[in-house]
């Protein structure tokens, strides 16, 4: 029997293209090992405003080296959470289950996660799907892997030619 799983990067606030992909497997294995990747969707999110798209960016300390995505550090001197919260209830505190949903998400953004994949890890869990362990799915050890999706979602990559805000 062939193993259902998904190796696939974490996004910080992932768009629909990407749940889309994730739904589609029985288990994800998320790419932690992998060496960070700047202009990719691991440290910012596009949400949608009253007349633009707007970007939130999570700042990170580090980012030009090649570390590892698990090794990347959230700079927490600048006020990033402060301004992600006050823009997602401006353009979403209006829409259908905001009320519902914003006691999930606004303590993680606040949480003092020292690691961005900690935080994205948090906002990805409210998904209730199965994540394997990350440290069985060093890229070495990609065996149980049955399709890699690591490039679905990211701003390079030809299905989201267009969608890309030029600032």
């Amino acid at each position: 029997m062939k193993s259902n799983t998904l190796y696939i990067d974490l996004h910080y606030l992932p768009c629909l293209a990407y749940f889309t992909t994730v739904l589609a497997y029985e288990e994800i294995a998320l790419a932690m090992y992998e060496p960070y990747q700047k202009q990719s969707y691991s440290n910012r999110c596009y949400i949608r405003s009253a007349q633009q798209v707007d970007r939130l960016t999570v700042p990170v300390l580090g980012g030009k080296k090649k570390k590892p995505y698990a090794a990347i550090e959230i700079d927490q001197k600048q006020r990033w959470a402060q301004t992600h919260w006050r823009s997602i209830c401006t353009n979403y505190g209006k829409a259908p289950y905001f009320a519902y949903m914003a006691p999930y998400f606004e303590p993680i953004l606040f949480a003092q996660h020292t690691y961005l994949h900690e935080l994205s890890l948090a906002l990805f869990t409210l998904l209730p799907r199965p994540v394997t362990n990350q440290e069985n799915h060093h890229p070495r050890n990609r065996s149980a892997i049955h399709r890699c999706g690591r490039r679905t979602c990211h701003p390079s990559h030809p299905s989201q030619k267009g969608k890309r805000v030029k600032r």
